[in-house]
């Protein structure tokens, strides 16, 4: 049997995602998790867990903020580097970044490729506030370090659902390409990220999302589903030290070829284990 890797790549996104998306109550206090025996699994193919739409995600995200700051200042942002055209008349608006064969940004992180971006919102605040503002973005060899993104990314805001908290759709139809680990993943599917508590205060720290939704694809060239449990969505927390891994929740990976296996993000505990399950037998894996 195999054991996948089901580590992160970049940071968890739309949460980070839906940026500026910020909150206040006080953080409730979370009881530990029962210790289990810790199992690292080899390094053969890694699942593709949603920690890879969230690193997509959140470029989209960074690079929807950057061209609506009102201030735009390029030289202290992450389009510090990049060549910048936009269309600021039409409506969607459009705008073309170039990053050409790879430059160092203001956040120090090595991009190249390009990345067109279409929004209809002209603020921040727009995209946060006002429902059916969205922003969509074609990845053309998009790279960050070893990771290659191909494809298509689109966030709509849905404005308040059925109890008052607002929902974010995220659907994604890309390539990934990992050079460091050997993989290419292809991936298409949509999530639906509601602030279940938070949204309407100014700190994130207060933030809780519910994550629902699936995705399909193959991995190496073998064909698998990620799905959400409908009785157990992901939650993820935005404070700070707590906001890079999901820490409630269950997915199920059905693969071609290879057991399911089940993943349970855990008891609300801030940090990066989780409980693998494959045909009755639960190892602690490392996120």
């Amino acid at each position: 049997m195999k054991l996948r890797n089901f580590k992160q790549l970049g940071t968890a996104a739309i949460l980070t995602a839906v940026l500026a998306l910020n909150s206040c109550q006080k953080e409730e206090v979370i009881a530990p998790k029962k210790p289990t025996t810790t199992v690292t699994p080899p390094a053969d193919i890694t699942a593709a867990t949603f920690g890879r739409v969230d690193a997509m995600q959140n470029d989209l995200m960074m690079l929807a903020y950057a061209l609506t700051d009102p201030n735009f200042n390029k030289a202290e942002g992450v389009l510090s580097c990049a060549t910048v055209t936009r269309d600021e008349v039409s409506m969607p608006h459009h705008a073309i970044i170039d990053f050409g064969t790879g430059c160092s940004d203001g956040d120090g992180i090595v991009r190249s490729g390009r990345v067109d971006v279409y929004y209809n919102f002209d603020t921040n605040s727009e995209l946060r506030n006002n429902a059916g503002s969205q922003v969509s973005a074609i990845f053309t060899a998009f790279a960050q370090g070893d990771v290659t993104y191909d494809g298509t990314a689109t966030l709509v805001n849905q404005g308040h659902g059925g109890d008052f908290h607002n929902v974010f759709d995220i659907s994604v139809n890309a390539t990934i390409v990992d050079a460091a680990a050997s993989e290419t993943v292809s991936l298409s599917g949509s999530n639906a990220f509601e602030f279940t508590r938070g949204y309407e205060t100014g700190d994130k720290n207060d933030d809780a999302l519910s994550v629902t939704g699936s995705l399909s694809g193959d991995i190496n060239g073998q064909a698998y589903t990620a799905a959400i449990t409908g009785s157990n969505p992901l939650i993820k927390y935005r404070m700070q030290g707590c906001d890079e891994h999901y820490v409630k929740g269950e997915m199920v990976y059905t693969y071609a070829s290879d057991p399911t296996e089940y993943i349970d993000y855990g008891d609300g505990t801030c940090d990066n284990q989780a409980i693998k399950t494959v045909n009755g037998n639960s190892q602690t894996i490392t996120l």
